[in-house]
């Protein structure tokens, strides 16, 4: 199976299980603080650590025993700390807004993803990608513009402003996340090297970011007290889940880019669309239907361009994890 079909094979299984995450952590948001439930999730990527092979040993220096336990470096606590900031606003964002609308928004990180490919990954610009990517924001404005399907409400309550200038700042604190993560680790040969590098960010979640909780328990902002038995069944659901998504969405981003792996992910605003309805009892609206149609044609007009991804600037990351 060729990089491109192994990267849309991931995607597509990413998408569902996102979806899927997404109206469990709007659920659990109520009984769960959501920093502590995305520390959890992504702190739990540290188990990726033992479960990913061993590097093979460097032909100047046999590997040292201690070698998977040596990924704290600078370059996995700066995408710790950027994953920890997008995921965050993201969570805080669902329980404000509709899932549909939240995901719209977050999903339009294409274009500022786009703009900083062009400028740090030294991607070329080119007339057909420029065209897909604009189609993709056509349906993402669609479907932004009309909101939640009829009769149904998105999940939430309602979108308040707030909510959208969370989302906003998350879509944008994303687009930043993608285009480093790509610079500072390349590209992953094999699911293997995502492991790793998935398990340095884990690690750094789980070392570094605790004292987050710390600061929210004391300032009141988010006090922290332990899951009651009910609630922590749905949240280790919700930990497995995050996991299997993090782990394909990631492997696709390093088998391609920033860019593709955004159209793909721009998926999951019609299927929130069809979960919304499906769930809330819904109708899809005619601007719905256009608005997903468009994200269909752009993401396949994406996937039959070459996009192997802008070479890397450094790969700090992946070799602190070899």
């Amino acid at each position: 199976m060729g990089r491109p079909l192994t990267a849309c094979a991931c995607i597509l299984a990413a998408v569902a299980l996102f979806v899927l995450n997404s109206e469990l952590m709007q659920a659990e948001s109520a009984a769960v603080p959501p920093f502590f439930m995305i520390w959890l999730c992504h702190s739990g990527q540290a188990l990726f650590v033992p479960l990913a092979p061993a590097a093979p040993p460097p032909t100047a220096a046999p590997a040292a025993p201690t070698a998977l336990l040596r990924p704290v470096s600078r370059a996995a606590f700066a995408l710790s700390v950027g994953t920890m900031t997008c995921n965050y606003l993201f969570v805080v964002a669902l329980g404000m807004a509709s899932v549909t609308v939240v995901n719209a928004i977050y999903m339009g990180s294409i274009g500022p993803t786009y703009l900083l490919s062009i400028a740090l990954l030294g991607e070329r610009p080119r007339a057909p990608k420029q065209l897909a990517v604009a189609v993709v924001l056509v349906g993402i404005g669609l479907m932004a513009a009309d909101g939640p399907p009829e009769g149904g409400d998105g999940g939430a309550v309602g979108s308040s402003r707030a909510g959208v200038a969370v989302a906003v700042l998350s879509s944008m604190v994303a687009a930043c996340q993608k285009v480093l993560f790509k610079r500072l680790v390349g590209e992953a040969a094999s699911p293997a090297e995502t492991l790793r590098v998935l398990g340095c960010i884990g690690l750094c979640h789980l070392l570094c970011l605790w004292p987050g909780m710390l600061l929210l328990h004391v300032t009141r902002l988010e006090p922290f007290s332990l899951p009651a038995a009910g609630d922590a069944r749905g949240l280790c659901v919700t930990v497995a889940l995050a996991l299997c998504v993090n782990l394909l969405s990631t492997h696709a981003l390093f088998l391609t880019g920033p860019v593709f792996s955004s159209a793909g992910f721009a998926l999951t605003i019609p299927a929130s669309a069809l979960a919304d309805a499906a769930l809330h009892d819904g109708k899809i609206t005619t601007t719905q239907l256009g608005g997903m149609c468009s994200i269909l044609v752009g993401f396949v007009a994406m996937a039959c361009m070459s996009d192997g991804g802008a070479p890397p600037a450094t790969t700090e990351l992946k070799q602190s994890a070899a």
